[in-house]
């Protein structure tokens, strides 16, 4: 952080763990140990967050004993039966008893709201000198060691190596999701292509002014002309020209039957049969990346349905292509796995365009040729990937695999450490019981 207003906005609104309850504040120490100063800092913060506890306990039984009074007070006053002297007793007995009870409940309640501003009264001791200027330094993304440079520190050789701090993220190798999505697209609509019905909403004009996708307008004219002339009514906006219900004209120009969806022709892309049509494939578990000698890299997306089969399939996927029109791999080209969360270093020809990831600090946007970065998912009509830095402040959601020079595929430790995986690897396919 630049300054203590970016450190204080950065923290703002986040549940954090105070320090003393926190393993990433010990392991500060691990090797240098603790200074009796910040032992003593620590004993006397969990004293008073013991304090705390035995507070928001006692309160919890003031309450409950206090409702019970409550009730027993009410039940007294309207019961009939009994010596009216001895009821008044009773409920004297228990006013008593429930002020004592306010009286230690707002005692309890005022030192609760003391603690926090007591444990700010005696912060922890700086480890060392410059420790907050030097942490700052070390979580440099880029260069630590110039960072470092600049505060010409003398516990550092001039010489040595400084590696940026490096969250460790587990990928994610879990089989699960629907083996298809529940819309079900006919096939008739030819090679390379599928028909869906879908709510006149949905509708929007081509370049040539006619509506995008409709099916065989041929086959009712009257219908296509009359929902064609209320798109163009809107300037091509069906969310608009439809948000009233639409009645299909008759030939005289009265109403006719309501009309809701109508049929599209989309392109087809990868997608399973089901009954007499085909529907797409669901959760996306995987990529199988290959690389072509002479053409660059492409991805054999793997979904949920795949692991059930006892061949993996070998078309990938080729931008702004149905799925019949895919490039065939071959198995010697084959290079790695990617699951959600590994690790992987990219050199792009143009340079990787990182987008600040919603409510992070620093520039809107940055270009790098090469970094290290976790793999998050991958799309198929423009043959990308989706990629983001190891502390999620920026990301790429649409990077084309042929625009990369060249991909790694990295492991990395608990500690952050990553280390080049070994190639190729063996290309897995699933157990049946996935």
């Amino acid at each position: 952080m630049k300054n203590t207003d970016e450190f204080r906005k950065a923290l703002e609104h986040k549940k954090l763990p105070l320090l003393v309850l926190d393993q990433k504040w010990h392991r500060l120490f691990a090797i240098h140990g603790k200074t009796d100063e910040i032992r003593n800092a620590e004993t006397e913060l969990n004293n008073l967050l013991a304090r705390q506890g035995k507070l928001n306990s006692d309160l919890k039984d003031y309450k409950k004993v206090k409702n019970q009074l409550m009730d027993e007070i009410v039940q007294n006053m309207e019961g009939s039966d009994g010596n009216a002297s001895d009821k008044e007793k009773v409920r004297d007995k228990d006013k008593r008893m429930i002020d004592e009870l306010n009286e230690r409940i707002d005692a309890a309640e005022a030192e609760l709201l003391e603690l926090p501003q007591e444990a700010r009264r005696d912060p922890f001791p700086k480890p060392w000198e410059r420790f907050r200027q030097e942490l700052e330094a070390r979580l440099d993304p880029i260069d630590p060691r110039h960072q470092i440079d600049l505060l010409k520190l003398e516990t550092y050789e001039s010489d040595e190596e400084i590696k940026p701090v490096f969250v460790s993220r587990m990928p994610n190798h879990k089989v699960t999701g629907a083996a298809h999505a529940e819309t079900i697209r006919s096939s008739k609509g030819g090679d390379g292509f599928t028909v869906t019905k879908t709510p006149l909403t949905n509708l929007k004009l081509n370049k040539f002014g006619e509506i995008e996708g409709y099916y065989n307008p041929a086959s009712d004219t009257l219908l296509y002309d009359a929902l064609l002339a209320r798109l163009k009514d809107f300037g091509g906006d069906g969310a608009k020209a439809f948000a009233q219900p639409f009645y299909k004209p008759k030939k005289d120009g009265s109403p006719g039957p309501r009309v809701d969806k109508v049929k599209i022709c989309e392109k087809a892309t990868v997608g399973l049969p089901v009954r007499d049509g085909i529907a797409a494939n669901g959760s996306m578990v995987r990529i199988d990346v290959f690389y072509v000698e002479g053409d660059g890299y492409y991805f054999v997306p793997i979904y949920v349905a795949d692991t059930k089969k006892e061949s993996l399939p070998n078309k990938a996927a080729v931008a702004m292509k149905p799925y019949n029109l895919w490039k065939k791999m071959k198995d010697e080209n084959f290079v790695f796995s990617l699951y959600p969360g590994d690790l992987v270093r990219i050199q792009s020809r143009k340079g990787i365009k990182l987008n600040l990831a919603k409510g992070g600090t620093g520039e809107k946007e940055i270009v790098r040729q090469e970094g290290m970065y976790y793999y998050r998912s991958a799309g198929i009509a423009v043959a990308q990937i989706s990629v983001e830095t190891h502390d999620r402040r920026y990301l790429q959601p649409s990077l084309g695999i042929k625009t990369l020079q060249s991909i790694e595929k990295y492991q990395v430790d608990v500690l952050g450490n990553y280390y080049k995986v070994d190639l190729p690897e063996k290309r897995m396919t699933f157990s049946k019981e996935g």
